[in-house]
């Protein structure tokens, strides 16, 4: 058993915990049902699911207590003191559901580090933002954070309340703000004459007329139409960062959040499936939020070794985007070991009726002989 979770979790409740992980990769489904009839264990359907129910019912199924030990590690082995951690301020909702989540953006992608319930419907306010950030940055003193945030995190008073914790940010205004220049003249955002293709850039401007906070800069810009490629609108984004670049390049970040929303919905886990609510919808987050964590480093760990090939297409070119993900590499990995080993007779008779290609095959067994021993 992990050190980590030694002094959380008896010795049945990590297994059982362990053997939750596999299935959420096997069957990329957080549907408690779904869980609960290939759960495997030789004990009858109903009673498999109050077992389920039971353990996510469980006060040790915490994210501070097995969540964010490991997130630390992660962060401490990937960047030294005092450099820069880039953190996504975001809020997903579905039927009554709302989430505020705040996650680490790390190779294109955001790992959540923290989730919480929000107890209405619609955006989140600044007190409830506040506390879900203090979770995190008291965990990260040591380094130089970074907060990303579109328009719905674009409060004067967030903005101010993180420059005070000595806290970067990028924060994506609302083009109906108001900001005051050095000149003293008050100007609406959609008045600035922003446009495709044109970058704007204000120092030492003050936000928003009722409050009125200083000393902040505001970096813009519209992406110039490229063939089919249109930006519907451009960025004003309110920053103490200290150039338009670093502005540009910390915004264009928070993208990641976006992609693992995605992977954590339709592209992967389906969270929206689930039933659950309160604290069984929690311990059923900080599962999803383990295996995925596994996933996307897994996935990482194999594109390092070439053996990403096996299991995803590969890019065009050397400069073109990867197709998939380090998460999609790791989770489908999984899938397709576990999956050959079901039939494993076909595929042998397969193979033998082509054995010209025996050299192949074998490198294919070797790769995934190797990909089995990481998972």
């Amino acid at each position: 058993m992990p050190k980590l979770f030694k002094q959380v979790l008896s010795q049945t409740q990590f297994l059982l915990l362990s053997l939750l992980i596999q299935l959420l990769q096997s069957l990329r489904s957080v549907k408690l049902e779904l869980l609960a009839t290939k759960l495997p264990l030789p004990i009858l359907a109903e009673s498999r699911r109050r077992k389920l129910q039971r353990f996510l019912s469980l006060p040790q199924l915490q994210l501070e207590l097995l969540w964010f030990p490991i997130w630390q590690m992660w962060i401490a082995q990937r960047h030294p003191s005092s450099q820069r951690v880039y953190l996504a301020l975001d809020r997903t909702q579905w039927q009554s559901i709302n989430l505020l989540t705040v996650s680490w953006i790390k190779d294109g992608r955001a790992i959540p580090l923290y989730w919480t319930i929000l107890p209405h419907l619609g955006s989140s306010n600044f007190k409830q933002q506040k506390s879900l950030l203090l979770k995190v940055l008291i965990e990260l003193k040591a380094y130089d954070v970074v907060v990303l945030g579109d328009r719905e995190f674009c409060s004067a008073r967030l903005a101010q309340w993180l420059k005070r914790q000595r806290v970067y940010c990028a924060l994506r205004l609302r083009c109906n703000e108001y900001i005051e220049t050095q000149d003293g003249v008050w100007v609406q955002l959609n008045e600035l004459g922003l446009a495709p293709g044109v970058a704007l850039y204000f120092e030492g401007i003050k936000i928003t007329k009722t409050h009125g906070f200083g000393g902040w800069t505001l970096a813009a810009y519209w992406c110039r139409h490229y063939r089919n490629r249109r930006a519907k609108e451009g960025w004003f984004v309110l920053t103490n960062l200290g150039s338009f670049n670093e502005a540009m390049s910390a915004y264009r970040q928070r993208m990641g959040i976006e992609q693992m929303f995605r992977d954590c919905k339709s592209g992967g886990y389906h969270l929206e499936a689930t039933g659950l609510s309160g604290t069984r919808l929690m311990a059923l987050l900080l599962l999803m939020t383990l295996a995925y964590g596994a996933a996307t480093f897994e996935g990482k760990k194999l594109r390092q070794l070439h053996l990403d090939k096996y299991v995803a297409r590969s890019k065009d070119a050397a400069c073109a985007p990867l197709r998939h993900s380090h998460f999609y590499v790791g989770l489908y990995a999984y899938a397709w070991v576990n999956f050959e080993q079901s039939c494993q007779a076909t595929v042998e008779t397969l193979l033998a009726l082509s054995p010209g290609k025996r050299l192949f095959y074998q490198r294919g067994k070797q790769a995934m002989a190797l990909i089995r021993s990481m998972l």
